[in-house]
């Protein structure tokens, strides 16, 4: 009896390692590389470029990067008329002629949440109305809608060909009476987290 339990132990441990290594190697493959959880873009450069960042200590120290060669991207930071990106181990380079970012399509960036959200990044704001942002840094894009009899507001967001479509809309009385957007975002001005409020 001794050595049936240990063989049906053994087999069972064994199918549930081949079973855990299996889905360890799926991996989301998008323009040539691999797409990890939590990644926004991918980023490369014309030339030999030296990336940045602070240590414990406050020093900055380099990295060399070579031509040709990505590195994934995980958030983008819009301010002051420019636009940073951050790369893995905290290096960070700003956007000029020689940096070629693309964004990750909303698809994929979504396929490693069970229930996600989008919370903006920029500052710059999103959805604009006579160049008022009706979305700020720090906001929350969910799906709303509500009715009360005096107005209506609905407020939804979906992925168009890999890109996130927010549309807005709000009747009633007030300076949004009738107002309705439908836009694309950015990706780079969203960074893409599970909802922990539903």
């Amino acid at each position: 009896m001794k050595k049936w339990f240990m063989a049906i132990l053994l087999i069972g441990v064994s199918f549930f390692s081949v079973e855990t290594s299996a889905k360890a190697e799926e991996k989301v493959i998008w323009d040539g590389a691999e797409v990890v959880k939590d990644q926004s873009g991918k980023m490369t450069f014309t030339k030999d470029v030296k990336v940045y960042k602070k240590d414990s200590s406050g020093k900055f120290v380099s990295m060399v990067v070579r031509k040709g060669n990505y590195l994934r991207v995980y958030d983008v930071e819009n301010y002051d008329g420019k636009v940073y990106y951050w790369m893995c181990g905290g290096y960070r380079v700003q956007s000029t002629n020689l940096v070629v970012f693309k964004d990750v399509p909303m698809n994929l960036r979504v396929s490693f949440f069970k229930d996600p959200v989008w919370i903006v990044t920029s500052e710059k704001g999103i959805l604009h109305r006579q160049n008022v942002p009706l979305r700020t840094k720090g906001m929350l894009l969910k799906d709303f809608s509500e009715d009360v009899g005096y107005f209506a507001a609905f407020q939804k967001y979906t992925i168009v060909n890999g890109k996130l479509h927010g549309e807005l809309y709000h009747s009633g009385e007030g300076e949004y009476a009738g107002y309705t957007i439908k836009e694309f975002i950015s990706g780079s001005d969203v960074k893409v987290v599970e909802d922990i409020y539903n």
